[in-house]
């Protein structure tokens, strides 16, 4: 048999079943997370990583710029704010977390 139908052999079960483990893997922490805080009388607001992407936003100016992952420090093209990226996305989520909450309360 061919090795170019090897390597494609039931790629459909194979990528359901990863998405599964996925959604079971690490679904668990953050439910435990989530319970901790709502038993201390936080509020646990998730950000949805795909369409805040804080790793690459600016939290002044919300200029978003891609990035590889070896650059480490967030330097805006548009403000001129320099942070350490980690510190940067930090504070995207913690904003974005504020507004959500605010809009929540509101509506």
């Amino acid at each position: 048999m061919n090795n170019c139908v090897k390597k494609g052999k039931r790629k459909k079960q194979k990528a359901g079943l990863n998405k599964s483990i996925l959604d079971v893997g690490f679904g668990m922490p953050i439910s435990a997370i989530k319970y901790k805080v709502e038993q201390i009388g936080g509020v646990f607001i998730e950000v949805p990583a795909r369409q805040v992407k804080p790793s690459q936003t600016c939290p002044k100016s919300g200029n978003q710029h891609k990035k590889t992952l070896d650059i480490r420090v967030h330097e805006c093209g548009i403000c001129n704010y320099v942070q350490d990226r980690d510190i940067a996305a930090a504070e995207v989520m913690l904003y974005w977390a504020i507004l959500y909450r605010d809009w929540e309360s509101v509506s």
